[in-house]
């Protein structure tokens, strides 16, 4: 007779199968939270951040993982940035794109890492038009002509440099009469002006510089009517306000408070017609177009965006506790009372005769007798609090950090109410909450060098017992320890803050007097109660600069803003004329080009020179409007490499730039070129002995992904030798790609040779795919690297 056992239930199996995926899921997260953990102490932070990532994949609700990947993410982000900026001041730009770009990617809240890839991407683009032909700045200039609302300009004739020659007492309208018909302007003049007499000598100048100084000789100024006509008056505050015309802007400030601009510019312009936008944060001003535009370019120079700094702040504090009670203890005698004695007639007795208090014996009297109480306690408390937040502050704002308990703090305030015929007195008890444990409150201030001022206030509190408040309310005592200090720290470097230590010994015995001071039986009569609390506090401040200071080159040049009485905007330097400054009423209308000839009301027969223009020495003898023999122009000189001069690179990577990059062969090597669907096999990334000469080294391999995929990534056998100290492996893949970078964070010349990284291919689904490297770039003792190494294929068997 065959028995059949019973079959577990279906529901059963499906349970332990899924408790076994949830344990085989927890196990491998968990030991993928180790490998990260390992590569974070050896600095490997772009493969922590893999390991984190497949670590936080498995078990999403993790919170461990989380915060570990995000704080991987930020140390991997702020290596990426000092490789770019290595790359950078090596001139290497390509290189520094890639790893600020991946900066940028693992943490894109990093301001200065989108500053420094927007100015490396600004120089790529300068170095390609520079290849290709053509300033920048022409361009821009050219970009941005005719987008303004310019008053009108003056078109002359011709700009080119005369003498300009008057006998003495020459009358002044007479001498503007023949500069104007000489360049072909017409010429009004104010009824007030006075047709004084002048001298006047001057040598190549333009029609512009000699007209504006001779209207500075006089005392004049003009004003343009339209492009080839102008009026002169006398220069005076009653003039300029019925012929100067004015223009109304409006400025929206993007990270300027409105207020103080506002008073910044009203001081030194003395503004009277200016209103702001609170809503809009804006400010309106209507003046002249030249106060207009020196008030433009004090906005954009004081509108800039804070300095943020990311502060992280890690918190330890150690609190011990030791109590011994040993020891007899006796209870406390406390006195009987029996109530109030009464007489016969029921009255309470307040007096004895003496007769009664003979009658008093022994037993009219009762005595407690004590308890004993035999204490054998020792207590030993252990208590840790880590806090690891990170703070980001904006320059001048202030950050607090408290942790710890709200306290509530009884206050009791007396009401007096007055009622007809009565006065009442009413105490009102209300409670504030205060804080008690560590107060953190920090303020940073950002420099121009990468340093962080950091004002700092650490306050410790705690309870201290209690003292009896009114009403029979128990009033807290807080004890409180305070440090205030100024510090100031370079980007990331970390500072240590501890000796805030609070030591109580407390030491207590009580027993029965004279037995307990006996030698050898005392013990037997007394307890004694000893208590030893210590509390340790340690705090480290760790500052990163996520935005610098925006202030470029042209922020520090002076602007020439004229006289006092007279404010004119010169651009940035009063004799050469700014690509930025507004346009000036000499330039060309955009609809027609500069040296478009118009015939002057009056022209000038071509064989008969102007009076009191004279031709130049060596030109023609009746060509008043030939220019002078023009000054050769200098060549302009080769620009200069990042490492020309004195741009120099870091002392401890030479580097020099070639005409090229030179080739640097790598081999590419899979152990099993053909594999089943789920089969796995290794592929070999290996360098040739030249990398001993090389700082940096990145390459990237593209594949199908539909065919392999790569699951790890690891270094090669030098991890564990010398090498290891100088070297730090980078790497990170995506769906058929993946990039390794190998480099020294102090830019020490010196790669390993040999095997550099493994990578563990995994096969998908039947089909062929190549392994090839798509891009890749290095540098060296000798210049630029171009990586290159044979691809290699990988079949997918059904």
């Amino acid at each position: 007779m065959t028995v059949q056992r019973p079959r577990p239930p279906r529901v059963l199996l499906l349970a332990a199968a899924l408790a076994l995926a949830v344990g085989a899921s927890g196990c491998a997260s968990e030991r993928a939270f180790r490998e990260a953990r390992d590569y974070e102490q050896l600095e490997y932070w772009d493969m922590a951040v893999m390991a984190y990532q497949k670590a936080a994949s498995l078990d999403p609700a993790n919170k461990k993982y989380e915060s570990s990947l995000f704080r991987a993410r930020l140390q991997a982000a702020q290596t990426h940035l000092g490789r770019g900026r290595l790359h950078r001041s090596a001139g290497q730009l390509d290189l520094a794109k890639v790893e600020l770009e991946q900066s940028v990617a693992l943490d894109p809240t990093n301001d200065v890492a989108v500053q420094e890839l927007k100015k490396v991407v600004e120089e790529i683009e300068v170095r390609r038009l520079e290849t290709l032909g053509g300033s920048p700045t022409e361009k821009a200039k050219a970009k941005a002509k005719g987008r303004r609302a310019a008053p009108p300009m003056l078109n002359p004739a011709s700009d080119k440099p005369i003498d300009v020659t008057f006998p003495p007492d020459t009358p002044i309208k007479k001498i503007y009469q023949a500069l104007c018909t000489a360049s072909g302007i017409n010429v009004i003049f104010d009824p007030q002006l006075k047709d004084d007499k002048f001298t006047i000598d001057l040598r190549n100048l333009s029609f512009q510089k000699a007209l504006e100084t001779t209207m500075r000789q006089a005392g004049h100024f003009y004003k343009v009517i339209d492009e080839k006509t102008i009026l002169v008056a006398q220069d005076t505050q009653q003039n300029r306000k019925e012929y100067e015309d004015q223009v109304v802007r409006t400025f929206f400030l993007s990270n300027g408070d409105v207020k103080d601009v506002s008073t910044m510019v009203r001081g030194l312009l003395d503004l009277r017609r200016m209103a702001t936008v609170t809503q809009l944060n804006a400010i309106v001003i209507r003046d002249t177009a030249d106060k207009v535009a020196v008030a433009e370019r004090l906005i954009e120079v004081n509108d800039k965006a804070k300095a943020e700094v990311v502060l992280d702040v890690e918190l330890l504090q150690l609190s011990t506790k030791k109590l011994m009670d040993l020891g007899v203890a006796l209870s406390s005698y406390k006195p009987i009372t029996t109530g109030t004695a009464t007489g016969n007639d029921g009255k309470p007795i307040t007096s004895l005769p003496w007769n009664d208090l003979l009658k008093l014996s022994l037993s009219d009297f009762n005595f407690t007798i004590p308890s004993i109480a035999v204490n054998f306690l020792k207590s030993n408390t252990d208590a840790e609090i880590l806090a690891r937040p990170q703070l980001r502050i904006a320059e001048g704002e202030k950050a607090q950090l408290v942790i710890g308990d709200r306290v509530p703090i009884p206050v009791t305030t007396i009401n007096t109410q007055q009622a007809v015929g009565q006065v009442g007195v009413v105490p009102v008890t209300s409670f504030q909450y205060q804080d008690i444990g560590i107060k953190l409150d920090i303020e940073t201030r950002v420099h121009h060098n990468k340093e962080v001022s950091l004002k700092l206030t650490v306050e410790v509190s705690n309870l201290n017992g209690s003292v009896a408040g009114q009403n029979g309310q128990e009033q807290p005592i807080i004890a409180t320890r305070t440090i205030t200090s100024n510090i100031r720290l370079k980007d990331g470097e970390t500072s240590f803050l501890a000796g805030l230590i609070q030591t109580t010994k407390l030491r207590t015995k009580s027993g029965m007097p004279f037995l307990s001071d006996l030698p050898l039986i005392g013990p037997l009569f007394s307890t004694t109660n000893t208590q030893n609390d210590r509390n340790d506090i340690f705090l480290t401040l760790t500052p990163h600069i996520t935005r610098a200071p925006q202030i470029e080159e042209e922020d520090l040049i002076p602007v020439w803003v004229g006289t006092e009485n007279n404010v004119s905007f010169s651009g940035l330097n009063v004799r050469l004329e700014s690509p930025q400054a507004p346009a000036t009423p000499f330039d060309a209308p955009s609809e027609a080009p500069a040296s478009r000839p118009v015939s002057p009301t009056n022209p000038v027969p071509a064989n008969v020179p102007a009076p009191g223009i004279l031709p130049l020495q060596g030109t023609g003898p009746n060509d008043p409007f030939k220019p002078a023999a023009p000054t050769p122009t200098p060549a302009p000189a080769s620009p200069k490499t990042p490492l020309a001069g004195g741009d120099a690179a870091p002392a401890s990577a030479s580097f020099v730039e070639t005409a090229g990059p030179q080739s640097l062969a790598l081999g590419l090597e899979i152990e099993n070129s053909e594999l089943s669907a789920g089969e796995t096999t290794t592929m070999t990334l290996s360098g040739p002995a030249e990398l001993a000469d090389a700082g940096a080294l990145e390459i990237t391999l593209e594949w199908d992904p539909a065919v392999a995929e790569i699951v790890t990534i690891s270094p090669g056998p030098w991890r564990t030798g010398s090498a290891a100290l100088n070297t730090r492996l980078d790497a990170d893949r995506g769906p058929g790609r993946v990039r390794v970078g190998l480099g020294s964070p102090t830019g020490v010349v010196g790669l390993p040779s040999g095997a550099l990284a493994r990578f563990t291919v995994r096969a998908l689904a039947p089909g062929q795919t190549l392994f090839r490297m798509s891009a890749g770039a290095g540098y060296g003792k000798t210049g630029a690297l171009r990586p290159e190494a044979d691809a290699v294929t990988l079949s997918v068997a059904p």
